[in-house]
Parts: C-alpha cells; structure tokens; sequence
C-alpha cells in the first residue's frame, strides 16, 4: 500500500473529470483513487514508447489530472521523462501503477532538484516570450551543451554511433556510450561518487573514448523539429533495447555490445565493468 500522504486530487478524495481525446474521439471520467492501484497502460501494452501515442496520452492525462499538475510541472514531467523520475525516487518493478508513479513524482517535488527544475522551465518561457528564435549554429550549440559528466573530463557529445564507433578505431580505444538525463538522480549521484574518482577517470581517459547522450535534451536538431533527447531515446532504444539511465554500453570496433552497465553506486564495480570491456 502507499502511504496516504499521496494527493490523488486537489478537493475530494475522489472526484470524476471528463477528458477528451482528440485522436481518439472519446471522453472518459478519471477516478483517481480507483485508477492508484491499476497497471498503466503501457504495462499493461507490454512495450515502452518515447512517442506520445493514444495510450501514452491517456497515462499522462491520469497523471496530469491526479497529479494535481500546473502548467510547468506538465513541462517537467512530460512523456517520458515522468517514468526516469519515478524510477529514481521509487522502488518500484515491473508492473507499475498509476499510484506508484505518482508516489515517485511527489518524493522528487520534495527535493530542490525539483525547485531547480521548475525555475529552468520558468526561464525558458520567459525567453522565448521576450526574444525570438535564433537559428542555432554549431558554435551556439557547442556553447549551450555543458554537460555533468563532461565536468569530469572525459565524455564527449554523442552525435550518432557510426561516427562514434570511427573514432574509436582511429585512436584505437573501445568506445563507451553513457545514456543519461538531466533530470536522472540516480545519473548525478553516479556521477559524483564514481566518475569523479581519479583511478576511474585514468581508466576511462587511456583506454576509452567516451560519449554521453542526453535522452531529455531539449535542443533541436540543427533544422529539424527533432530534439537532441528524441534522438538519443531513439539510439537507445532502437540499437540497444533499453530505455532507462544512466545505462553505459562497451562497443568494440564493430559496434558490437561488450558489455552494458545500468547502474553502479560502487567505484570497485564500476571499475569491473570497466576492465571486462577491455578483454
């Protein structure tokens, strides 16, 4: 059971809304405290998507109406951004409920990274009413792109794998791809008490050429309605049948999976993960 601190709505401990679905043409009442205990949609689909699709729209007007969400939280936890989030601050399996996400989602609006989240969505609104649009050039780009890991001084952007695999013939260096989020928790603590280690970094910088790819970047693509974080997803999930971060995949100079890394809060089995890359 989940403790009853949740707020599945604002009033009522219950209370039915109608919702309209344009694509699907139908209307539908939301009974939050019914809904908590049942399988979402895409679970009980079996496949994971990072396109909104009818059912993906139907799990985030649930979560949107008994989430009791304003218009930046709906920024914040867009599709699929809510499910990196309430993996992160929720234990939860396989099977999940519309109750445990949301439990996740209320233990991340507890912390500042929350607070942090909502005034960076608040500035990007209030630049894109007050200035227009620049097209974006590579050297903006590059400007914009400071990345966590990169602080630690050995990933580069990820572009695309084929030019990434290239390079690491060319420097004779097994290529390390980290899939990771700007609002990943579990992505910023790896970071910091394992990236940051010295005998890691030595690892990485001589044997390794790293790259970090972002699947909730919100940057364009260069002349495309395409994010950057689109992109990534889509690497991730289409090359490597995976959607979760941070996750670290070993390429030999084939492209080929050495080995793959979900998680690691250790240095000595990060290390491991490491070294079995290079065999």
């Amino acid at each position: 059971m989940l403790p009853n601190i949740i707020r599945f709505t604002s009033i009522l401990p219950v209370i039915l809304l109608s919702c309209f679905f344009s694509s699907a043409a139908f209307s539908q009442e939301i009974d939050c405290e019914k809904l908590k205990n049942q399988k979402t949609t895409f679970v009980r689909k079996g496949a994971v998507t990072f396109e909104l699709d009818d059912s993906t729209r139907l799990d985030m007007k649930i979560f949107e109406t008994c989430g009791d969400w304003d218009d930046i939280d709906k920024k914040i936890f867009e599709w699929p951004n809510i499910l990196t989030i309430s993996l992160d601050y929720c234990d939860i399996g396989e099977d999940e409920t519309y109750g445990q996400i949301l439990y996740g989602v209320m233990l991340y609006k507890l912390t500042d990274e929350y607070k942090l989240a909502r005034n960076k969505v608040m500035l990007e609104a209030e630049f894109s009413e007050g200035t227009e649009k620049k097209p974006e050039t590579a050297n903006s780009n590059a400007e914009l792109v400071i990345e966590p890991a990169q602080k630690k001084g050995v990933f580069y952007k990820l572009n695309d794998l084929p030019s990434a695999i290239e390079a690491g013939k060319l420097q004779q260096k097994r290529v390390l791809i980290y899939f990771t989020g700007w609002l990943s928790v579990n992505s910023r603590k790896l970071e910091d008490r394992v990236l940051i280690d010295k005998g890691i970094q030595v690892i990485l910088a001589e044997n390794y050429l790293c790259f970090s790819a972002y699947t909730d970047e919100k940057t364009n693509i260069p002349g495309s309605t395409v994010t950057i974080g689109e992109k990534n997803a889509k690497i991730q999930l289409e090359q490597f049948k995976s959607y979760e971060q941070p996750c670290f995949y070993i390429l030999d100079e084939n492209g080929s999976i050495i080995s793959c890394l979900q998680y690691a809060i250790s240095v000595s089995s990060f290390e491991a993960f490491l070294k079995e890359g290079l065999k």
